[in-house]
């Protein structure tokens, strides 16, 4: 074995597989990252049995196949402390100026991928859709864990992506090449790892494979009985219908402190007005199409909204409770908030 890379390689591959070994249930899976070489490219893994990530680089010189298992928290000690390009070999890693030797093992014990063989797909953009969702799921500490997934919907050559907490969700759907029918849900945690641009899309069973063109995969099998949230169908009415003049400023810069306070939103002289505890801003608007009572979201499900880019409209239905389900478009993603009414 003999993998040279730059350490700056070697560092983001490390950090993107040592949270997922570290979860894992077994030792041999918990303590280890699976090194890989063959002919001209190396392959690092790590698994926690539900998840499992491979990245592949370029080795740049030829290797026989081997595999071995490197220690996990002291291959991530040499990548930290290494600089310019590392070489890897069975033994440890090395800088031009500092080595690292380290107790590699065997790959005998480590569980082989999942086989698939099932149907797939080509889509773009699932990347970027994944990290507009993400800042809705990042409230998600005090809500269900089972809120802590995002659902993909697979219809023919149609790909539905949403996902959210209990009171805001963003959905988008994006072409795909291929023909596949099929629901997925998958963790947060494993989804940001997903990259942008255009990726292989393989389920088999209850497994869902992600490629990219790099050579890099990402696993992910799901349990049998698993009940998620269907983003999918949530909708709202369009009885009040609020369109916005050109691109609208962030009502409110900044984060919000306190996640107690909430954000009002109500229309006066042609202009939506948003309120924040002592801050005011006016967005003007092209269009509503009839007074319509204060509206009051939580300030983070409303910062998450407006970190996706300018609303162009707003719409939602008739206020028949206190609470009522809030629609805005942006960007070519749908924004749905739950907010209180105060008639």
């Amino acid at each position: 074995m003999n993998i040279l890379l730059s350490q700056k390689e070697l560092l983001s591959i490390v950090k993107a597989l040592m949270p997922i070994a570290k979860k894992a249930p077994l030792p041999i899976l918990r303590d280890n990252i699976l090194v890989e070489v063959s002919g001209e490219f190396a392959y690092f893994t790590a698994t926690d049995l539900a998840k499992r990530v491979t990245r592949r680089v370029k080795t740049y010189s030829p290797n026989d196949r081997c595999a071995l298992l490197f220690p996990t928290q002291s291959l991530g000690i040499a990548a930290q402390a290494l600089k310019g390009n590392v070489s890897i070999t069975e033994t440890g890693l090395s800088d031009a100026r500092q080595s690292f030797t380290l107790q590699t093992t065997a790959d005998d014990d480590y569980p082989l991928p999942p086989r698939m063989g099932g149907i797939s797909v080509m889509v773009k953009d699932l990347g970027r859709i994944i990290n507009r969702i993400l800042p809705f799921s990042a409230s998600n500490k005090r809500d269900h864990e089972r809120f802590n997934h995002i659902q993909m919907v697979f219809d023919g050559d149609k790909l539905t992506v949403a996902g959210g907490n209990i009171s805001a969700m963003l959905r988008e759907t994006i072409p795909c090449e291929g023909d596949l029918h099929h629901t997925s849900w998958v963790p947060t945690d494993f989804a940001k790892l997903l990259p942008d641009g255009m990726v292989t899309i393989e389920i088999a069973n209850n497994t869902i494979l992600v490629s990219d063109f790099n050579g890099n995969q990402w696993f992910y099998t799901s349990g049998i009985d698993e009940n998620r949230p269907d983003w999918s169908r949530i909708k709202s009415d369009y009885e009040f219908v609020v369109e916005f003049a050109g691109a609208p400023q962030h009502p409110y810069q900044g984060e919000f402190s306190n996640p107690e306070t909430l954000v009002h939103i109500t229309g006066v002289d042609g202009n939506l007005v948003v309120t924040y505890r002592n801050a005011k801003s006016e967005i003007p608007l092209t269009h509503y199409n009839q007074p319509f009572p204060m509206l009051s979201f939580k300030p983070q499900d409303w910062t998450a909204a407006m970190k996706v880019g300018s609303p162009a409209r707003m719409s939602w239905g008739h206020c028949a409770s206190d609470t009522v389900v809030v629609r805005l478009d942006i960007d070519g993603s749908t924004v749905y908030l739950v907010a209180s009414v105060t008639v």
